[in-house]
């Protein structure tokens, strides 16, 4: 860890750990030839963060830095392997009674965050800040799966992670007496997510089924907000060049829930299917 700025401050530490963590991931492969097969898999590796608390300080505002670093990776990899004996690919289930579907796929997102509620003061009865994550865009990566079984039962779920590329905090604060600050920051972060569903198709045509079930979810991101700009009257921020590189805000939010809702398939063709699916969680 080294942090340094134009004022004079000069802070490091070299921190080396020997940390556990764990591996989730999926993955296909099928036969081209006999010799010859095609695999995709998806992989996330995730390790605690490791920080660095007590930094050798040479710092002339006489502050010392707490630094930490996420240690986390998505990898998804596709190959092709070659057998040196000829490989027999048998199909463990009859078409007739099992169904199964496996991918890899890529999406792009927006949205925003923030309490829906502006924070007030012990009493209730003034506003004091308000905090709004906007335009926040993402890329992500995730690996899915689904197993049919001819009675109607399915399972289903798929695993995920990304980067949050672009977006903007807008901090606003109401103090007493004082002018109103409206600040703007550029944010960056990650997001990962995971669902696992179990359920019944009680609707089966040659073209469609259509079924309940109930599973969990899970969704967590992590948000930094760098720099400040003043938009306001207010002396916060003032002048702005300083803090461009500066974290201002850093939030973290994790999500756990059930879920319980309906999923829907129509066969359109014998390649192309439409997916339609809601849940109450």
């Amino acid at each position: 860890f080294l942090f340094t700025d134009n004022h004079g401050a000069f802070e490091s530490k070299r921190v080396n750990q020997l940390k556990a963590g764990y591996v989730i991931g999926a993955g296909i492969e099928t036969a081209l030839t006999n010799y010859l097969s095609l695999k995709a898999e998806y992989r996330l590796l995730y390790f605690d963060n490791t920080s660095a608390d007590s930094m050798s300080e040479q710092d002339v505002h006489a502050q010392t830095f707490l630094n930490n670093v996420s240690l986390r990776t998505s990898l998804i990899q596709v190959g092709v392997n070659y057998h040196f004996n000829e490989q027999s690919f048998v199909n463990l289930y009859d078409d007739t009674v099992w169904q199964t579907e496996f991918g890899v796929r890529g999406f792009l997102s927006d949205g925003m965050t923030g309490a829906p509620q502006p924070l007030l003061n012990n009493t209730g009865s003034m506003l004091v800040s308000r905090l709004t994550y906007g335009d926040m865009q993402a890329i992500a990566e995730e690996t899915f799966a689904r197993i049919d079984h001819v009675s109607g039962i399915f399972v289903k779920g798929n695993l995920g992670a990304g980067s949050i590329t672009h977006g903007q905090l807008i901090d606003e604060d109401f103090p007493a007496g004082d002018a109103y600050s409206n600040t703007s920051s550029s944010i960056e972060g990650n997001l990962s997510y995971a669902t696992l569903d179990a359920g019944y198709s009680f609707i089966k045509t040659d073209a469609a089924k259509t079924g309940a079930f109930v599973g969990y979810q899970y969704y967590a991101q992590n948000i930094g907000a760098y720099g400040c700009s003043q938009v306001a009257g207010s002396s916060i921020c003032v002048p702005s060049r300083e803090f461009n590189n500066v974290m201002a805000i850093a939030e973290e939010d994790t999500y756990r829930s059930l879920r319980l809702g309906l999923n829907s398939i129509l066969q359109l063709t014998e390649n192309l299917s439409l997916n339609a699916e809601a849940a109450y969680v």
